[in-house]
C-alpha cells in the first residue's frame, strides 16, 4: 500500500493535473481508512474534472464512511446525474437506506440495477496503455491477471504466471497468484498444487489457504476444504469470503445453524459482496427458502452484473417461483455473454414458453441447436418441443422423429431421455406402437439406473397416453 501510493504520488509531481491519478490515489487511502485525506483528494479530483463518477462516488464513500448520510446522498445524487452504468451507485445508496431500517427498499434498489455491470468505469487512458503494453514486474502481472480474470479470458490469465514462475519458481506470492487464476480457469488440481507450493514457503499465508480450500471444495473433498478454510480463518479472521466458503459448506455437509450464522453475519459486514450474497442465497435455496434466496440472488447481481453464474441462478430462482418474464431477461443476457452456454440456452427457451412466448421460444432452441450441431442435449430439447408443443402449428412431427431416430441410433439409445424424445415424436406423426416400443426401452434404462426416479413415472404416464392413441403435450 505505501508503496503504491508512493507511486501515486510520484506520477503526481509529474502529472499534477491528471485526475484519475488523484482518484485512484484516493481509493488507497480510503481502503486504508485515512478518510479525511482521501476526502481531500477525491475533492481535488472533482476541481480538475467534475464529470467523473468515481471522484464524487469517492467523496459519498468517505461520508458514508463518517455517518453523514444528507452529505453521502447528495454526492450520490451528482453522481447519478452525470448517468452511471453500474449498480456502484444503486449499491451505495441502499446503504443509507439500510441504515434508516428500509431493508425492502434497499432490495428493490438493489434489483433495479441487476443488469448493470459492476463497477463504473473511471476513463484512465494512460493506464490502460501502460498496462495493455507488454510489462514485468509483480504490479503489471498481478493487473494484468486480474483484467483477464474478470474478462472471463483466466486461461490467459495463467500464461502470465507462467512466465513470471519460471524465474521465481518458489515465491509464495506468484504461486498464490497461479493459484487463483487457475482456480478462476476451472483447474482446482492445479490451483491446490501452486496454493500448497505457497503455503510450503509460507506457511502464515492465510490467502493461500484460503484459496486451498475453495479448490478442495470444488474437487468434492470436504474434509479436507473444511480443515483449510478454518486455518485461513485462525491465521485471518477477517477473511469475510472465506467465512462464507465456509458457512456454504457447513450447510452443504448438514450443519445449517453453523453454516447460515456465518453466511449471515458475512452479508450484514460486507453489503456490497456479490459473493457474500450469492453463498447466502445458494444456501437459502438449498434449504428451502425460495423467496430469501432470490433477493439475495438479485442484490448478488445487482453488486456484480457481469457474474454470469450469479445472473442465471437468479433467472432459475425467479423461474421457479413463476416470475418468468424477469427470468427470460436473465437468461438473455447469459446467453448473450456466451452463446454457448447450453443450460442457459434451454431455461431461456422455457422461461419464453411459460411465458406465453412460444414461436420465440422455438426459435431459441433450434438457434441453439443449429449453433451447435453436434450438442445431444440441444438437439433433443428442440425435437421435444416440436413434438410436444401446445400450439399445433409450431409443432413438425415428422422433422422430430427423423432427427430423433437419427439421435438414438447414433449413440443416444442408451439414453432414456433421446428414446423418450423419439417416443413422443412418434406419437406425434401418429405411429402409436412405435411411440409405445421406444417408451418401454426408456423405462427400462431408468428402472436400471434408479427405480424410483421421477423420470420413470413421466414417462410411464406419457406411455398410457399413447396405448389410448394420445400424443403427449406440455409447456416448455
Amino acid at each position: 500500500r505505501q508503496q503504491a501510493l508512493l507511486s501515486y504520488q510520484r506520477a503526481l509531481e509529474i502529472s499534477p493535473s491528471y485526475a484519475p491519478l488523484v482518484v485512484r490515489r484516493g481509493m488507497i487511502l480510503l481502503a486504508g481508512g485515512e478518510i479525511e485525506t482521501a476526502r481531500v483528494a477525491f475533492a481535488g479530483a472533482v476541481e480538475i474534472d467534475d464529470t467523473l463518477i468515481q471522484a464524487h462516488l469517492g467523496l459519498a464513500r468517505c461520508a458514508l464512511a463518517t455517518g453523514d448520510d444528507a452529505a453521502a446522498a447528495g454526492h450520490l445524487d451528482r453522481c447519478q446525474s452525470l448517468g452511471p452504468t453500474s449498480g456502484e451507485i444503486a449499491s451505495a445508496q441502499a446503504v443509507i437506506l439500510r441504515r434508516k431500517g428500509d431493508e425492502e427498499g434497499a432490495a428493490a434498489l438493489l434489483e433495479s440495477a441487476a443488469s448493470r455491470r459492476a463497477k463504473e468505469p473511471l476513463p484512465d487512458p494512460l493506464r490502460d496503455t501502460a498496462i495493455f503494453s507488454e510489462g514485468v514486474g509483480p504490479q503489471w502481472w498481478r493487473e494484468r491477471s486480474r483484467r483477464l480474470v474478470a474478462a472471463g479470458r483466466a486461461k490467459e490469465a495463467m500464461s502470465v504466471w507462467i512466465r513470471a514462475l519460471r524465474d521465481s519458481p518458489d515465491d509464495p506470492e506468484l504461486n498464490y497468484q497461479m493459484g487463483f487464476a487457475s482456480e478462476a480457469a476451472g483447474e482446482a488440481g492445479y490451483a491446490i498444487v501452486h496454493y500448497q507450493k505457497a503455503i510450503g514457503v509460507d506457511p502464515q499465508m492465510a490467502k493461500a489457504f484460503a484459496g486451498l480450500g475453495t479448490a478442495y471444495s470444488r474437487q468434492g473433498e470436504g474434509d479436507k476444504a473444511e480443515a483449510a478454510l478454518r486455518k485461513a480463518l485462525s491465521l485471518s479472521p477477517d477473511l469475510h469470503l472465506t467465512r462464507g466458503n465456509l458457512g456454504s459448506l457447513l450447510v452443504s455437509t448438514g450443519r445449517e445453524e453453523e453454516g447460515m450464522q456465518y453466511l449471515e453475519e458475512v452479508v450484514k459486514e460486507v453489503p456490497d459482496s456479490s459473493d457474500a450474497h450469492f453463498n447466502l442465497a445458494m444456501a437459502l435455496k438449498l434449504l428451502g427458502d425460495l423467496k430469501r434466496a432470490t433477493v439475495h440472488f438479485g442484490q448478488a447481481v445487482a453488486v456484480s452484473p457481469s457474474k454470469m453464474r450469479g445472473r442465471f441462478e437468479y433467472g432459475i430462482a425467479l423461474a421457479e417461483g413463476f416470475r418468468f418474464e424477469e427470468a427470460v431477461a436473465q437468461f438473455q443476457v447469459v446467453v448473450g455473454d456466451n452463446p454457448k452456454r447450453v443450460a442457459a440456452q434451454i431455461n431461456l427457451m422455457r422461461a419464453l414458453g411459460r411465458c406465453g412466448r412460444l414461436e420465440e421460444a422455438r426459435d431459441t432452441i433450434r438457434g441453439a441447436a443449429e449453433e451447435q450441431p453436434g450438442n445431444p442435449r440441444l438437439a433433443g430439447e428442440l425435437y421435444w418441443f416440436l413434438s410436444t408443443c401446445l400450439q399445433e402449428d409450431l409443432r413438425n412431427g415428422v422433422e422430430a422423429e427423423d432427427i430423433a431416430a437419427k439421435l438414438c441410433k447414433a449413440g443416444g439409445d442408451a439414453s432414456p431421455r433421446y428414446l423418450d424424445v423419439w417416443a413422443a415424436a412418434l406419437a406425434e406423426i401418429g405411429d402409436f406402437d412405435g411411440a409405445i416400443e421406444r417408451a418401454e426401452q426408456a423405462l427400462l434404462l431408468v428402472e436400471d439406473s434408479d427405480g424410483t426416479s421421477s423420470a420413470r413415472t413421466e414417462i410411464e404416464l406419457r406411455l398410457a397416453g399413447y396405448r389410448l392413441g394420445e400424443p403427449h403435450r406440455q409447456e416448455p
